[in-house]
Order: C-alpha cells, then structure tokens, then sequence
C-alpha cells in the first residue's frame, strides 16, 4: 500500500524514551584484572561445590540444541520463530548493512505502550533470520547481543532465556555471558548461574566475575574460599565496595543488614543475595523501577499491596504480565468491601491509586449479569476515556463471557460487541450486534450504541460481520453534535482517512463536505523525519529495517499522543508490515478516546 503522506510539511518532536541498561554495572566494563599479586598465595582453599548443582532451564518448549551441534551454526540466525510461527522471512535483513542495523538494535525502546507495537519488537527481536554480513573490523556476533541486551533491558527474561539455551557456554563473548548469568540470578536459576560463573572465572578475573564466585562460594557454605576472594577483591579494587561487603556478610552470619546499610540501585547479583539470605528488598519506585526487576517485587512478600498492584498493572500494560495473571492479582488482593463498592465514584474523582483493581473487583462482585453488564459498561467508558480499551477488554475476557446475550441488555449490547469483536470472539460479537442494531433508537442518551459507534464496528473486523454501507457512516456523521466544529471536522477526516487505509471507499462528496477553514493542530508528537527511511525500507522489502526504525519512532509514546499524520503513518506501516489486526485495534483504540464526549 502507498504510503498517505508524500506531502505532509511538519516538523518532528519525537520524544524517545531512553532506558539504560541497567545490567552491566561499572564493574562488568573494567578490564581484566590480575588475581596473582606476589606477595599473596593464590591457592583457593576448596573449589568444590555440593550444595548448588547446575540445573537446566526447562521454561521453554524448545529443545535445547546440544554443543556439538552448533558447529555450523551462524549465531547470529538464531531465533525461535520463522515466518510460520509468527516471526518474519529469514531475510528480513536484507538489502540492510551491518552498521545500519547495529545503530538500530543500538536505539531500541525498552518501554512500547500497544500491543501492536510489542508484537512487532517480539517479531524483530525472536525471528530466525539470517543476519548482515560484518565487516572485518566489526563484531560478527554484535546483532545477536543487542538482540539479548535489549529483551533484558525490556524485561523480557522468558523470550531472552529461548535465544540463550541455544547459545552454547563455549560462546566467546563475555558480555553475553554476564546477561545470561544476570537472568539466572534474577529467575532464581542459582545452580546454572555458579556453573557459568565458574566457566568464565577461568578465562577473565574481571570484578564481575570475581565477586558472583564469591556469592556462589557463600551459598555454598565455603567460607575459606569467601575470605580468600574478599581479600583479593579489596587488593584490586580501588575503593572498598560496601553494599557487596554487606551482603556477603548477610549470607555468612544470618543476621539482618542494619537499616543505615540498606541496599538501592540494585544489580541481579543483588537481588538474588538478598533472597537468599531472606532479606527485605529495598522500597521500589515504580515511576523508575527497571523493567527487568517488576516481576521480583510483584511476587515479594514485602512489596506493599498498593505497589503490588500498581506495578501489576504497569507490567500489563507493556505486556510483561498475562491477563490471567493480573487478573488472579485483582482476586485475591485485600480491598475494602467500600471502596470497591464505591469503585465507580472512587475512579471518577481521581481518589485512588489501583482504580483498574478496585473496578474489576466490582464486576467480580457482582451477582446477576444486569449487575456485571452495568459494572463492564462502566469500566469500559473509563477504559476508552484514557485510552486502554484494548487491555480492559483482554483482561475482562472470561467476565464478558459468562453474561448471556439477551434483549434485556439492549444498552449493553454494542459493548459487549465491541468487547467481544477485539478478544475475536465472533461468535458472541455477532448475537450482541443484532441485539445492538435492533435496539439502537431505543438508547439515544448511551453513547456507546450501534449508530454512534457504526465506523468502529466496521473497523475491528471489516465486512466479516458488519458491511460496509455509506449511509450508516452518514447517519453516524450527523449524530455527531459538534459535527461543523473545527474538532468535529477533524474527527470525521481522521476517521475517513483510517478507513480507507483498511479498504473503505469514501466519496468524493463526503470528502468536499469537509472543506472550511483551516483547523488549529492539537500539540503531539510527530515522526515525519522518519517516514521517509521507513517507506523506502518497505518498498524495498526490508522489513527488519523498517520495524526496527518505526519501533525507533515510538519508544516511550502511546499511539494517542502522535499527531495525525503521525497516527496515520503508524497504523497504514503496520499494515504494510503483515500486522493488520493490530494496526485495525490501534486505530480503533484512539478513535474511541477521541469520540469521547462528542454526542
């Protein structure tokens, strides 16, 4: 499809939200230090160890590919899915230079607000494809650790651990080495974590080696071994580092780290000390929190409720956390029998931290299905108002369900449609549709109802269950009460512009209906310098290259807060990309928030 936007004339205010990576510590980058000063016997006491065996990672369906098996392979091809399991063509990456696709692995977010857009990183990031050739001086391996890098900066620890089992430890590459080591101590894994430590102890003395030796040491009741490597990590540091020193001795004596030593900015290595010497993990931040420790403090003892919940739904919402999980979450947390009876209100002032949890529960508590119709259709208005109708619909899925189409729910109808139409149940979608056209004219104060959100229910799935028919699209335009209004004449134009992209034919009279004054631009971001190197990238076939700079594009943006001809560039590249679903639900996701308000 070509591109829409050949002539747009805007200037760019793309705001990336950089996250650092906050895996490799100062510690990993030092250069190899000697462990053999003259004066001091460098014999370790005892190197065996029997408490801690190494253990295979068993997470993934995936057979783990054998050392000797992966003579021949190009590491950097590998990946678990191919175009059949939902990934790209293995030559995604052709026609795209070694350089060029390193700087865009280099840039890419950590943080993506759709699903659309998390899907297409997944796709990038997973793929088995085969890689552009390095130059001589480049690293040949360098794709493959941007690729890992970036899943664990993401907190992707489960797809990170799918491309590490089929990387054989004789790997030559230290920084992925450390990764890997970083995931086991985060995912507990502590047996396979001591048995790479131990590996790669041999081959470099960095202090990052040094000091995972110490700890695998300590947990393994070593303690010659500990006092040995602590005095020969004070003799190569250059300053003493007291929060390792006071974890080592939390593990060696059993006592609790006094509160004036209490540990921040924490590392992997951290987090796992601290759990096994059943310490108290430090107070998170949510707003900073990295994203690769929300499952540790969803799933700690010590993490307060509020931020229990608070971090649940964030983890959701950028896809590090099932629906199914979040919503056993909501179940079983402790809420006052009043405010979630009040969740309604509660949510509407602005008078509470966990509104998602307290409006779930709501529904939950609900007896009859006229009681949980009333409870979705309210938390469905709150949904579309900030803008994760989408989520709200993954994660109510089984309550929606369970209600029983019925023309006695006539109001309800068309959400429960919509609802149904984004979970791609068609089934239930078609029965709450007729419902919803039979009863529309008898819901003129709802502002959700099959008139008002006709081009919606169209878009979701095009002429499967809801033809297309230009006069229900002009029944919808005139219902609109500031139809005439600069924001009016706009929502219509944006409307007709995202369902042409999908196929609609639009009239000519329907577009010259729209002509006036020009309309003032709300503020936003824009992405225009990119769409350029993004539909050349498209034209040509290079797909990895276009995801990675549309991906590039939107880090730290939530689809509702581009500009127009941004929004519309996004939603028509995705569809160009093979994500049509997603670029239709995206659409739909800020066409709702958009016509909030406007009957």
């Amino acid at each position: 499809m070509k591109s829409l936007f050949a002539n747009i004339s805007i200037f760019l205010l793309v705001s990336v939200h950089i996250i650092f990576q906050t895996s490799t510590s100062a510690e990993a980058q030092q250069k190899p230090v000697s462990l053999l000063p003259e004066t001091l016997n460098t014999t370790r006491p005892n190197t065996k160890s029997k408490a801690i065996t190494p253990s295979q990672d068993t997470d993934s369906k995936n057979e783990v590919v054998q050392i000797d098996e992966l003579k021949d392979l190009d590491l950097e091809s590998t990946g678990v899915l191919d175009i059949e399991s939902g990934g790209f063509s293995k030559n995604m990456w052709n026609g795209t230079s070694h350089s060029k696709a390193i700087l865009l692995l280099k840039n890419l977010p950590s943080i993506l607000y759709s699903r659309g857009l998390q899907n297409l990183q997944k796709k990038l990031l997973l793929t088995r494809a085969t890689s552009p050739l390095a130059e001589e001086n480049e690293n040949k391996n360098s794709i493959l650790k941007l690729r890992q890098q970036t899943l664990f900066r993401s907190g992707k620890l489960n797809y990170f651990k799918k491309i590490q089992q089929n990387i054989p430890r004789s790997h030559d590459d230290e920084e992925l080495a450390q990764l890997a080591v970083n995931v086991f101590f985060l995912t507990n894994n502590l047996g396979a974590a001591c048995d790479l430590i131990k590996y790669w102890f041999d081959k470099s003395q960095t202090t990052f080696w040094q000091k995972s030796l110490i700890f695998c040491d300590a947990i393994n009741g070593l303690r010659d071994n500990v006092d040995f490597g602590m005095k020969l990590l004070t003799e190569t540091q250059e300053r003493e580092d007291t929060k390792f020193v006071s974890l080592v001795n939390a593990i060696n004596t059993n006592l609790d780290i006094p509160p004036t030593e209490q540990i921040t900015d924490l590392l992997p290595r951290d987090v796992a000390m601290l759990r096994f010497a059943k310490q108290v993990l430090p107070k998170p931040n949510p707003g900073v929190l990295p994203l690769w420790l929300y499952d540790i403090y969803i799933n700690d003892p010590s993490t307060t409720q509020e931020n229990r919940l608070t971090l649940a739904n964030r983890a959701f919402q950028l896809g590090l956390l099932t629906a199914e999980k979040l919503a056993k979450l909501y179940e079983t947390a402790s809420l006052p029998q009043d405010d979630i009876a009040t969740a309604v209100t509660l949510t509407d002032a602005g008078d509470t931290l966990i509104p998602d949890a307290l409006l779930y529960r709501l529904v939950l508590s609900q007896e009859t299905d006229f009681g949980k119709a009333q409870a979705i259709h309210k938390a469905l208005s709150f949904a579309a108002r900030n803008g994760s109708i989408l989520e709200m619909a993954e994660l109510y899925k089984n309550v929606i369900k369970s209600i029983v189409p019925a023309s006695e729910l006539g109001w309800f109808a068309c959400s429960a449609a919509l609802l149904n139409l984004i979970n791609l149940d068609f089934t239930a979608a078609r029965l709450w549709l007729e419902i919803a056209e039979r009863e529309d004219k008898l819901n003129d104060q709802n502002s959700i109802t099959w008139s008002k959100m006709w081009p919606l229910l169209w878009l979701l799935n095009g002429d499967n269950l809801v033809a297309w028919d230009e006069e229900k699209l002009e029944n919808w335009e005139q219902g609109l009460a500031n139809r005439n209004s600069p924001q009016g004449r706009s929502l219509v134009n944006l409307t007709y512009y995202v369902l042409e992209i999908f196929g609609a034919e639009i009239s000519n009279e329907k577009w010259n209906s729209l002509s006036g004054k020009g309309i003032p631009v709300t503020n936003g971001y824009s992405i225009f310098t990119n769409t350029k190197s993004i539909e050349d990238a498209i034209e040509n076939k290079r797909a990895a290259e276009a995801t990675a700079t549309l991906l590039l594009s939107m880090g730290g943006l939530k689809a509702s807060e581009l500009q127009e001809e941004s929004l519309l560039f996004l939603i028509s590249t995705l569809d160009n990309l093979g994500l049509e679903q997603e670029a239709r639900n995206i659409a739909f996701q800020v066409l709702i928030q958009k016509m909030q308000g406007v009957w």
